[in-house]
């Protein structure tokens, strides 16, 4: 008889531990505030807290920052946050008083040269460390590219490759198609004003009809378009009745968009 003997060695486990967090512009909270960088390692698992410096703030923007450690470190990363300076813009300036720091909340003014327009807000603000979108000063005395182009509609002259400033130009629709807004643009410091838009309308169908059990009230073509804003009377066939849950039988068309009322057997 065979005696097999197995002999453990005692296995030694190395237990991870997250290092001395060092935050800019920020400080440690409650038990750990007043630790030493040597002394501080802490296990996975362990939360703590931190604050950030007057003016600066996290991505929380919360007064009290909870980071926890992990087996890939602290999450999240701690961070107390403040703006560079505010960028710079061509033909332009920033007309606030300008600072060394820039924090959470603070925000700068711009003007614009003479003989240029600002497009976009004036001001922009200082939020989480980055700064809002800055505008940007376009040529008053500027000319415009080719007019915008439009769904179901296109311009009534040739189009030019430049325009000078306060050109206009017309727009038309397909046919049976509703022209709204502005029925023409105006070039104006180099950009166009807002076109026109082009509803289209709806088209009636017998099979639609035939799928839904209805007719139209009164005697049309199999087929026919109804133009963008316009009331159809419709009626359910003989032996049907408009099912409850259905719509009303006067519908609109809206936009190419008409939603068929439906009708059921009067025995169901």
């Amino acid at each position: 008889m065979y005696f097999v003997i197995y002999i453990c060695s005692k296995l030694s486990f190395k237990v991870k531990l997250c290092d001395y967090p060092h935050i800019e512009n920020g400080t440690l909270t409650g038990y750990y505030k007043n630790h030493r960088e040597k002394d501080f390692p802490v296990h996975i698992g362990v939360t703590i807290f931190y604050r950030c410096l007057d003016g600066y703030v996290s991505k929380s923007e919360s007064t009290w920052n909870l980071i926890r450690c992990t087996a890939d470190g602290w999450d999240p990363m701690p961070k107390c946050l403040t703006c560079r300076p505010p960028p710079s813009i061509t033909n332009g300036n920033i007309i606030s008083d300008l600072q060394e720091k820039y924090q959470h909340g603070d925000s700068v003014e711009y003007d614009c040269n003479l003989r240029f327009k600002m497009i976009g807000s004036k001001s922009i603000e200082c939020v989480d460390g980055e700064w809002s979108p800055s505008p940007f000063c376009i040529d008053a005395g500027g000319k415009c590219g080719p007019p915008p182009r439009i769904d179901n509609g296109d311009i009534v002259s040739f189009p030019l490759k430049e325009y000078v400033l306060n050109s206009t130009v017309e727009y038309k629709c397909k046919s049976l198609h509703i022209l709204e807004g502005p029925q023409s643009v105006r070039c104006d410091s180099g950009q166009w004003t807002d076109p026109p838009v082009c509803l289209e309308p709806c088209t009636v169908t017998p099979e639609d009809m035939e799928r839904n059990k209805i007719q139209l009230s009164r005697p049309y073509e199999k087929k026919f378009y109804v133009l963008s804003g316009v009331f159809v009377q419709f009626m359910c066939r003989w032996g049907y009745t408009l099912d409850p849950t259905s719509s009303g039988l006067r519908v609109q068309c809206l936009e190419g968009s008409l939603v068929y009322p439906n009708c059921k057997h009067r025995n169901k």
